[in-house]
């Protein structure tokens, strides 16, 4: 269960830091 819970803390990182980079590219 801890991997699944560390997998999914990931996987909402990652996509945080893509909708961050998205925002940041806009005006």
């Amino acid at each position: 269960m801890k991997k699944y819970r560390a997998g999914v803390i990931g996987a909402t990182g990652m996509v945080g830091r893509t909708l961050v980079s998205l925002m940041q590219k806009h005006p």
